[in-house]
């Protein structure tokens, strides 16, 4: 379990993250929602040590993540960005794969065996020679995140990783998802509310405060996420008709505001 209790962030004297308490279990799924500049990726940094909180307290398993050395945390949180170019170290695919699990001492034989396998079940063998740096921007988050599977990582961040995909890359990635989910904790960040079906659970920040916290079951029976408007959507696009998502991002969080401000009262 991962656990933030009470914990804030100010980066040059503005406070980009307030009184944040929550936790995360190591087979639940969480959406983190909210418009940008919300603090979504601060926390998402904060939570994989990255970033460091300047008051409050970040636990794994009840141990403080500071007294956490590099290794340990690199087994336990990983982090996949919108743009993974952020991340690849070396000059193929399959190095990249295999760079982790060198940094865990793994044995020879048993890290190969890892690597052939994490290739062949992602879809990479044509590639895996290739320089992860050229490649188109889906070829490249599916290493990003092969890389961190391949690790056996508790708790895996995906920070908006399908923003910029086209839907066959999209899809590969949902399927990454159900497939992973309750076998290991998963964030979800997104501004896409269709893979808030994913998730077990939704968090909703705003101004860098978490101000809804609640099964995502509970938000999709009000309807303030709309499902038929989203299989329509679907429907005529496999006709060749294109039409506007059912609503904007921002107008279902307004909607979640809403619902969140009435339960208060």
């Amino acid at each position: 379990m991962i656990e933030l209790n009470q914990v804030s962030l100010e980066i040059n004297g503005n406070h980009i993250l307030e009184d944040i308490s929550f936790t995360w279990n190591s087979n639940e799924t969480i959406c983190l929602l909210g418009k940008n500049g919300s603090g979504k990726t601060s926390l998402a940094l904060l939570i994989a040590g990255i970033l460091s909180p300047d008051s409050g307290e970040i636990k794994i398993d009840g141990k403080p993540l500071e007294e956490v050395d590099e290794i340990d945390l690199r087994k336990n949180i990983g982090i996949i960005f919108q743009d993974p170019d952020n991340q690849f170290i070396t000059q193929d695919v399959e190095s990249e794969i295999a760079f982790g699990l060198e940094n865990f001492n793994i044995p020879e034989d048993e890290m190969q065996k890892i690597v052939e396998e994490t290739i062949t079940d992602f879809g990479l063998v044509e590639i895996r020679h290739r320089n992860p740096f050229i490649l188109s921007g889906g070829e490249k988050q599916i290493t990003a995140i092969a890389s961190i599977l391949s690790m056996n990582t508790k708790f895996i961040i995906f920070d908006e990783v399908t923003t910029f995909l086209d839907n066959p890359y999209q899809e590969k990635i949902h399927q990454i998802w159900a497939s992973q989910k309750g076998k290991k904790g998963l964030i979800i960040i997104t501004q896409n509310f269709e893979e808030v079906y994913y998730a077990d659970r939704l968090l909703l920040m705003e101004n860098g405060k978490i101000i809804f916290d609640g099964k995502t079951d509970e938000v999709l029976n009000r309807g303030i996420i709309a499902t038929d408007g989203i299989i329509l959507r679907k429907l005529l696009k496999k006709e060749g008709i294109e039409i506007e998502r059912y609503k904007k991002p921002d107008d279902v969080v307004d909607e979640i505001l809403k619902y969140a401000n009435s339960k208060k009262h």
